[in-house]
């Protein structure tokens, strides 16, 4: 059980700071109007990379919400632990 959570509050905590990086990371992109990811050597600039950063923000929140509901779970079934 202990390796359980601490699994999701691994998750949690990754997750949370690739959250706060990529909405601080649109936000500037907003800002000056200039969408652009590179990884990898792939480029990729415009409303396509708008669409992404939206989609690993959502994927992320996603994640965080999994991890906030199995940590929950766990917790009400084990409170003393």
């Amino acid at each position: 059980m202990l390796r359980s959570k601490l699994k999701w509050y691994v998750l949690l905590s990754v997750s949370s700071l690739v959250l706060i990086w990529r909405l601080i990371d649109f936000i500037y992109e907003v800002a000056y109007e200039e969408f652009h990811i590179t990884r990898g050597g792939f480029e990729l600039k415009g409303s396509g990379a708008e669409v992404i950063e939206i989609a690993i923000i959502l994927a992320t929140i996603a994640l965080i919400w999994k991890a906030l509901k199995n940590l929950s779970r766990l917790h009400s079934a084990n409170p003393s632990r």
